[in-house]
């Protein structure tokens, strides 16, 4: 058992020298290896305790009991050689950060974010649309979102951002899908019907991807865009923004929605753009106050 002891402590070394964060994890047979290793060295005590407590004519069967552990850690220590490696690479994923601001009210948006990371984590949700009247910080919060995607690498292949606005379309949201995943093969001289599936056999590719369309005014079928519905099959899921509760529903998306700060959350967040120093002015202190209270408590306002 020393033996097999010592071998798990130098794989477990190799481990911690060679993966390396957001690149690379250890196999499954691996982890299967370790979990063994402990699991039969937790037999092996008990062997122990039963082998000092039990009366001489009850060590027979203890015995037997022995040599078959014998085996098993000699079976263990043999396929514990892993010639062909100990780590996966991962699937590169693709994304691009998105630039971003502090986030305002550390209250109000950490508890939204949260909330939206835990669906985007869980499985029982695909779709989600957070709303809010515009200003209230949807997109600040989804370029948080996205850039945490990209840098935990927890469930997602790819994370694919698209800007919507007012003027959208079937095309231009075609368009921006397309560009974002750098599939050329769509053109325009295509029907929406033709690039709906060209782009949909492209995005069936991608092993699992969160797709996050911000500023969305219209609501589509997604089949009609040329984007699969999320599903656990496909490991994907949807992210929206948008002012419109209507559209989350008409999108069958879980709606999430994004609420003004609050009083002191503006104000803080107003101070630590100018500087907390105007504070020492009684004047300036009734002037910043007039300032957060015009600006409704919305992040982009302020």
């Amino acid at each position: 058992m020393a033996e097999l002891n010592s071998r798990k402590s130098d794989i477990q070394s190799r481990l911690e020298t060679e993966i390396v964060q957001g690149e690379t994890k250890s196999k499954e047979e691996v982890e299967l290896w370790k979990d063994k290793v402990e699991k039969i060295r937790a037999e092996i005590e008990t062997i122990k305790r039963d082998v000092e407590t039990v009366k001489c004519f009850s060590r027979a069967g203890i015995g037997k009991n022995v040599v078959q552990k014998i085996e098993e850690v000699d079976k263990l220590y043999r396929t514990g050689e892993f010639t062909n490696g100990l780590i996966l690479q991962l699937p590169r994923q693709t994304g691009e950060m998105q630039p971003t601001t502090t986030l305002g009210g550390e209250t109000t948006f950490r508890r939204k974010m949260e909330e939206v990371w835990a669906l985007l984590m869980g499985d029982e949700v695909r779709k989600i649309g957070v709303y809010g009247m515009g200003g209230v910080g949807k997109t600040t919060l989804m370029t948080h979102i996205n850039n945490r995607l990209l840098q935990s690498r927890e469930k997602f292949d790819s994370v694919i951002w698209v800007t919507a606005s007012k003027a959208s379309s079937i095309i231009k949201l075609q368009d921006a899908v397309a560009s974002e995943i750098k599939f050329p093969d769509i053109s325009e001289s295509d029907d929406e019907t033709v690039r709906a599936r060209k782009l949909y056999a492209e995005l069936r590719k991608n092993k699992s991807y969160v797709l996050i369309i911000d500023d969305l005014w219209v609501a589509y079928r997604l089949h009609k865009v040329g984007i699969p519905e999320p599903s656990a099959e496909n490991g994907s899921k949807l992210v929206l923004t948008t002012r419109l509760l209507n559209v989350c529903h008409e999108m069958s998306c879980k709606a999430i929605p994004m609420e003004r700060l609050s009083e002191t959350e503006s104000l803080n967040l107003f101070l630590d753009t100018v500087g907390r120093e105007v504070l020492s002015n009684p004047i300036m202190e009734e002037i910043v106050n007039l300032v957060v209270k015009e600006c409704a408590c919305l992040p982009l306002a302020i």
